[in-house]
């Protein structure tokens, strides 16, 4: 069986999903940043957004399956996806020291 980022549809159908839902990602996530220290799931949202932002930057000039994998190794290289480990590892070392 082939992999799934190979299979046309599944290309196709999360190239619809990312293009038609950016311009309502951005409206909500600039809604949303004034709460941000009140929601945990912030970070997340952001990488989503970003995620999303960037691959449909990348759709101008680039086949599903590349701006799927160039969005993806950008995303892995923000600095945002450090921090949110490393205050996830914090919160779990501090949790099993029983620190909290």
């Amino acid at each position: 069986m082939s992999e799934w980022i190979d299979d046309p549809k599944v290309m196709s159908s999360l190239d619809d999903l990312l293009t038609i839902q950016e311009p309502f990602l951005q409206v909500f996530l600039e809604s949303i940043f004034p709460y941000s220290e009140q929601t945990p799931i912030w970070g997340i949202l952001m990488l989503y957004g970003k995620f999303v932002q960037r691959y449909t930057e990348l759709r101008v000039e680039e086949i599903e399956t590349d701006a799927y994998n160039i969005a993806v190794a950008d995303l892995a290289n923000d600095p945002l996806v450090g921090q949110l480990v490393a205050s996830v590892m914090g919160k779990t070392l501090d949790r099993g020291l029983n620190i909290e």
